[in-house]
């Protein structure tokens, strides 16, 4: 019998992560401040949680999905810092994260940055 898929932060993680990486244009709308940009996000972010459980989430479930791609998008934003337009002083940075995290926030910061 197949283990039941529990939404927590350890089983979402790596699922809000791809959503991040696959939506990096929205994540750059949300942090610029771009209207639309959130619903899109947490949209794609339970639907995604969704598609892995296999079935609808309960209220709870939809709102920690809510608050964990919240955090995910802190996280991004904290590292892109108070100025992200000050780009050659941004694209020295080491972010100080395990390796996963780290792809997916340098690839951020440098596409918001203009350091690609």
């Amino acid at each position: 019998m197949a283990e039941a898929f529990s939404v927590n932060n350890e089983a979402i993680d790596p699922i809000l992560a791809d959503v991040v990486t696959e939506n990096q244009d929205k994540v750059v709308g949300w942090i610029k401040g771009e209207p639309g940009s959130w619903g899109f996000l947490a949209g794609q972010a339970v639907s995604t949680v969704r598609g892995h459980a296999g079935r609808d989430l309960a209220d709870m479930e939809r709102r920690l999905v809510w608050s964990r791609m919240w955090w995910w998008l802190e996280q991004v934003k904290a590292r892109i810092g108070d100025d992200p337009l000050q780009s050659t002083r941004r694209c020295r940075y080491q972010l100080p994260l395990d390796a996963t995290d780290n792809v997916i926030l340098v690839r951020l910061v440098f596409r918001y940055t203009g350091c690609e």
